[in-house]
């Protein structure tokens, strides 16, 4: 905790008047990043600025990532892409004749997809360039 509000630039107090755990602290972090990714998708961002927010989010989320996989708090991160992939659907997504299990259980295996070739190319160098991946 030291660490975090010396490299914050605040102090202890400023920390737990505004935070009740790390986690609370990384959530804060990481969801408007996530999100505003997701916001590009939903909203129908033409392709090349998708692209290039999308090139923005992943050079910063590359040793963001690895960092959360090195520390145990991925968990978090996926929460939030979770979270996001239901927004998608739930706003992109005609879910006529589909129970709401039926509707969690399909945001869940896509949000599970995605996520693992996101991490997988995150964690394994970037070497593809983002405009090969045609599904986005």
């Amino acid at each position: 905790m030291t660490e975090l509000v010396a490299r914050a630039g605040v102090s202890r107090m400023a920390y737990y008047r505004n935070f009740d755990t790390l986690e609370d602290i990384l959530r804060a972090y990481f969801a408007p990043r996530i999100s505003h990714l997701f916001d590009d998708v939903i909203e129908r961002v033409p392709t090349d600025a998708k692209i290039a927010d999308m090139q923005q989010f992943f050079e910063e989320m590359g040793a963001a990532l690895s960092l959360a996989e090195r520390r145990n708090y991925e968990y978090i991160i996926q929460r939030l892409f979770d979270g996001n992939m239901r927004r998608f659907y739930d706003n992109n997504r005609h879910w006529d004749g589909l129970d709401p299990t039926a509707k969690r259980y399909w945001a869940k295996f896509m949000s599970a997809g995605v996520y693992g070739i996101w991490r997988e190319w995150l964690l394994h160098g970037q070497q593809e360039r983002l405009a090969t991946f045609t599904c986005w």
